[in-house]
């Protein structure tokens, strides 16, 4: 599995604690840094709810952020409303 949570976080320049700030701010639930690098290096297995919030965080689809689908949330979106034309 493509490991998309360091990808996206990377990508926004956040550092492990910024991720966990985040994560305790939006959701009330702790996240540590250890548990972060473990999910990165997959090493470790969180409960789905930590998938589907670290989704949200990154404002991602759940089968993006699970290397289940090549478009992030953004870009299915936009298909599914018709903005942007299906490749044939």
């Amino acid at each position: 599995m493509k490991n998309r949570l360091y990808e996206l976080r990377t990508q926004r320049k956040l550092s492990l604690m910024d991720v966990c700030e985040l994560y305790k701010a939006n959701f009330g639930e702790q996240l540590s840094v250890k548990t972060l690098r473990a999910l990165e290096k997959e090493n470790q297995v969180a409960p789905l709810n930590v998938y589907i919030n670290l989704a949200d965080l990154f404002d991602v689809t759940l089968d993006f952020f699970l290397a289940r689908a090549d478009a992030p949330a953004e870009e299915i979106r936009m298909h599914q409303k018709g903005l942007v034309e299906t490749e044939v």
